[in-house]
């Protein structure tokens, strides 16, 4: 007999920020709990597009972005969009990056540089592109956690790890990157800091300038801060469903005749007050009082 697939609340957790401000770190350690799902950056994909060094576009991009930024973004997009299409196979699904860091810090950082790394029109297809997909349910994100690292310590992260396609990134780039993160997800009006782009999508800003030394203990506390954000916003959704359930049965109920409404539900329609009032006269299946009953008088006497 097959057995029914678990079903879990869908709840996706952004993981954002800067090129090394330690999302991969961040993701290994809620990895190690067990309870996360954990959707990479789709890296690999764009290292290999096809087999061989030719196949490498990322490399083309930091090699010649004039010539390929259009064509790595594009297929960024695309890469980004089969990850948010990841089924969800545990309580809590998080991706490093997603569709909407590509088009509120990427997309921008192409067209504002100086020179711009792309055309008005190439801009204006890409935002297309994201328009487009950004209605479809899988890019739904619920929490953003924004991981702030300086630039200068993104920087020596990048030297550390020594992945050959960053050998090259000016540390202008990794500036411009920090300015468009906190232009996005630090700017918002009111005090629930949330996306500008999606007031609706809460932030939960981590601080990633941390040594080595303190990693492990500061990377497990950002564990507990996720874990209790993610709690609360379950929480918040569950009874915002049960309002929502109430109102439309409260609906529901007020549109229908009362003759199709069932004993409880006519009973349940009244309301304390009007149960309470005095009636004007005998209502329907009343037991008449002896006064009620007497028999009428005739004028004139006997």
């Amino acid at each position: 007999m097959a057995q029914t697939a678990t079903k879990f609340p869908k709840f996706t957790v952004a993981v954002e920020g800067n090129i090394g401000s330690g999302k991969s770190t961040l993701l290994q350690r809620l990895n190690d709990g067990g309870e996360h799902q954990i959707v990479e950056e789709p890296v690999g994909k764009w290292q290999h597009v096809t087999s061989g060094e030719d196949g490498n576009l990322m490399a083309r991009m930091y090699e010649n972005p004039d010539r390929w930024a259009y064509m790595f973004q594009s297929y960024v997009l695309l890469t980004m969009m089969e990850a948010h299409e990841t089924e969800q196979t545990k309580r809590i699904k998080v991706m490093e990056r997603t569709v909407l860091s590509a088009r509120y810090c990427f997309f921008e950082n192409l067209r504002r540089s100086d020179p711009p790394m792309i055309d008005g029109l190439e801009y204006e297809c890409l935002k297309r592109w994201f328009d487009w997909l950004i209605q479809r349910e899988e890019t739904k994100v619920d929490l953003i956690v924004y991981l702030r690292t300086d630039a200068e310590v993104c920087m020596e992260r990048l030297k550390k790890r020594a992945r050959s396609e960053e050998a090259g990134v000016p540390m202008s780039y990794l500036d411009a990157l920090e300015k468009l993160h906190d232009e996005w997800l630090t700017s918002s009006p009111g005090d629930r800091i949330a996306a500008r782009s999606h007031p609706d999508v809460p932030v939960l800003v981590l601080d990633g300038n941390i040594s080595s030394d303190d990693a492990p203990s500061v990377y497990a506390e950002f564990e507990l801060q996720i874990e209790a954000k993610v709690a609360e916003l379950l929480k918040e959704r569950e009874a915002a469903e049960e309002e929502a359930k109430a109102a439309a049965q409260e609906t529901a109920a007020s549109a229908l005749p009362l003759g199709k409404l069932s004993l409880a539900e006519r009973v349940g329609s009244v309301t304390p007050e009007a149960a309470a009032a005095p009636t004007a006269g005998l209502s329907l299946g009343a037991v008449p009082t002896r006064s009620a009953m007497r028999q009428p008088e005739f004028a004139g006497g006997s």
